[in-house]
């Protein structure tokens, strides 16, 4: 890994398609991602099997999905800590861009989409 410091809002990308992230580094312990996200976007609620998965908010607010029909809201500043199997995601219901740093315990973590309105275990 050449490269060990990043400015979060100089390497993100946005797409006007979907939510859109981009790989920052990778080990074999780990994986970060920086996450670009603009209004009415959505990373779906889902589960990783096999890690956990960190959230850094960086700019903007986003609607956190919690499971069980919960949500909440996030914003830069707060750190949002996803354990091994917790239903997670989000949606930007702001007029704003959101940005955020996913720091996967894994870098094959899994990815398994799940209703956010659901009865799941936490």
């Amino acid at each position: 890994m050449d490269e060990r410091i990043f400015t979060a809002t100089d390497v993100v990308e946005f797409s006007d398609d979907r939510a859109k992230n981009t790989k920052l580094a990778q080990t074999d312990d780990s994986a970060v991602f920086v996450w670009g996200v603009k209004p009415g976007q959505e990373v779906p609620a889902h589960i990783h099997p096999d890690g956990q998965d960190t959230w850094i908010m960086i700019q903007g607010t986003l609607t956190y999905y919690l499971g069980n029909g919960e949500t909440e809201q996030i914003e830069a500043g707060q750190v949002d800590v996803a354990p091994k199997e917790a239903v997670h995601g989000t949606v930007n219901e702001t007029d704003e861009d959101a940005i955020f740093v996913s720091i996967y315990s894994d870098p094959e973590i899994g990815f398994e989409e799940v209703d956010p309105h659901a009865d799941q275990a936490q």
